[in-house]
């Protein structure tokens, strides 16, 4: 009797400590906010970032204007907008932060839109990249191993500052939150465009 308790309990120790082990094991790998950063300049690139990670391409001009003939004015068409925005949020790289930030820009340049109406050229504020924040966005998508980390620094609790140099000596600062073990971007901005 006394044999088959012990070989029970030694059973129940055998089969917890490899359960706990499994569990553990469970845990995602956690990425660095600075590769989160390249895998998410590589998927934008073979996105195609014209599209906007699949974004309909031919609707890219009409994702934030409403403009049916040469005497409509340009305007921010918030549907389609919203649209854009969950295209952004399922790729899992952008934090809450940065669409509300892109949604508050956009209600910012329709206002702009209603003051000084336009119907020709480029509209007011989309006459660059949406995400990178650049009219050369070009520039930041080639040559990866030519980017080098200027600098990294641990911000508040879950926040990290990336700044990366590209091959031409363009910079990008990255604002980086850390949501369930996933680095997120809050912020994409440039410090420098062009080396002297």
């Amino acid at each position: 009797m006394m044999k088959k308790h012990l070989l029970i309990f030694i059973l129940f120790i055998l089969f917890s400590n490899s359960y706990a082990q499994s569990n553990i094991l469970k845990k995602p790998i956690e990425i660095s906010a600075k590769q989160t950063i390249i895998n998410f300049l590589k998927a934008y690139k073979k996105s195609n970032y014209d599209s906007h990670f699949g974004y309909k391409k031919e609707l890219i001009t009409n994702v934030a204007f409403v403009k049916n003939d040469t005497v409509t004015y340009y305007r921010v068409n918030f549907k389609n907008a919203e649209e854009f925005y969950k295209v952004l949020e399922k790729t899992n790289y952008f934090s809450m932060e940065f669409i509300e930030a892109m949604r508050q820009n956009f209600k910012e340049n329709d206002n702009f839109m209603l003051k000084d109406p336009a119907n020709d050229g480029p509209p007011y504020g989309f006459d660059y990249d949406w995400i990178l924040s650049t009219q050369e966005p070009e520039l930041y998508l080639q040559n990866w191993a030519k980017i080098k980390v200027v600098s990294e620094k641990k911000m508040i609790p879950k926040y990290q500052e990336v700044v990366l140099q590209f091959e031409y000596g363009n910079k990008l600062q990255f604002l980086m939150k850390k949501e369930d073990f996933i680095w997120k971007i809050c912020t994409i901005k440039s410090i420098q465009s062009y080396t002297e």
